[in-house]
């Protein structure tokens, strides 16, 4: 859940994006993040602004990309549009 939800604002399509974040991080450690901690305290992490991040060992722009989409404040966080142009997604892996 993302820190702004977790804190009683509405929903809307960034918290969608704050989603997408952690399923990249469930992705590379095969595992979500806060695994070997209780819900609730998972979800206070998040509400306090701790932001996950992966154990594994990820590339400079991986870990961008992460990071434009687990921006605490969702006002900062990138939208769809902007994740589309974002190198991770546009560089070529030949």
């Amino acid at each position: 859940m993302s820190p702004e939800i977790l804190r009683g604002a509405p929903y809307d399509t960034l918290v969608d994006i704050w989603s997408l974040g952690v399923t990249v991080i469930e992705m590379i450690d095969r595992e979500p993040p806060n695994f070997n901690v209780s819900p609730l305290i998972a979800m206070k992490k998040t509400r306090d602004g701790q932001v996950p991040k992966p154990v594994k060992s990820v590339s400079k722009s991986l870990a961008d990309f992460i990071e434009c989409m687990l921006e605490v404040d969702p006002e900062k966080r990138s939208t769809a549009e902007e994740l589309l142009e974002h190198s991770f997604l546009n560089q070529t892996f030949l």
